[in-house]
């Protein structure tokens, strides 16, 4: 019985790995400090949807670029880079991708509904 353990306990190590508490540990913060970054995102975009919504009832149409509506939410957002994806006459989409180590690959967007979606989550553990 003991034997089986082993064999059972050296077999699960090389097929998933050592994680020691310290790892687990890390993975664990990485993944809270990566939820919290989300939540800048969040808030990102929903200025970018108000902004947009106000230059479409003043002009009649969407702003082409962040810098034409006037805010500056990329020193807001230092963990994400932040882009206009597609602006049209009746539509536009704001993406937002994670660039720092704890949230690299996070990517979540916006459209003139103000419908926000996580499109790729970069917390999964």
């Amino acid at each position: 019985m003991l034997k089986s353990l082993v064999v059972c306990s050296l077999f699960a190590l090389v097929v998933v790995g050592c994680s020691t508490p310290q790892k687990v540990a890390e993975r664990a913060v990485d993944y809270g400090k990566c939820r919290a970054l989300q939540g800048e995102a969040q808030t990102a975009l929903r200025a970018i949807h108000a902004a947009q919504a106000n230059q479409k009832a003043a002009r009649d149409t969407y702003a082409n670029t962040i810098g034409d509506l006037g805010i500056d939410v990329e020193e807001q957002l230092p963990h994400y880079s932040i882009k206009l994806v597609t602006v049209t006459e009746t539509r536009f989409v704001a993406e937002a991708k994670g660039t720092h180590d704890a949230n690299k690959g996070d990517t979540w967007r916006v459209n003139e509904k103000g419908d926000i979606d996580n499109t790729r989550d970069g917390c999964k553990q």
